[in-house]
């Protein structure tokens, strides 16, 4: 994160992957950065991928990349 941000505080940051993995990747480094920033895990489902199968569930399941803005625009 240091290399990506002086400082990890006060950022919303999206993850997006096609996972389970991926999925605890974003809850990890949640836990890592605390409260003081937002880790928001996305599921790409459009690559073949069953989220609602996993474990380990995302904020949100996308069917197609055409669906990211959308969510990226309510966090900004």
């Amino acid at each position: 994160m240091e290399q990506l941000f002086a400082t990890p505080d006060n950022k919303v940051i999206m993850y997006v992957g096609d996972h389970q993995a991926d999925v605890q990747f974003a809850r990890n480094l949640q836990s890592e950065l605390g409260q003081d920033s937002t880790v928001i895990s996305v599921a790409a489902a459009y690559s073949g991928a069953m989220p609602e199968q996993w474990g380990s569930q995302p904020d949100f399941i996308i069917r197609t990349p055409r669906e990211l803005p959308a969510i990226c625009e309510h966090y900004l």
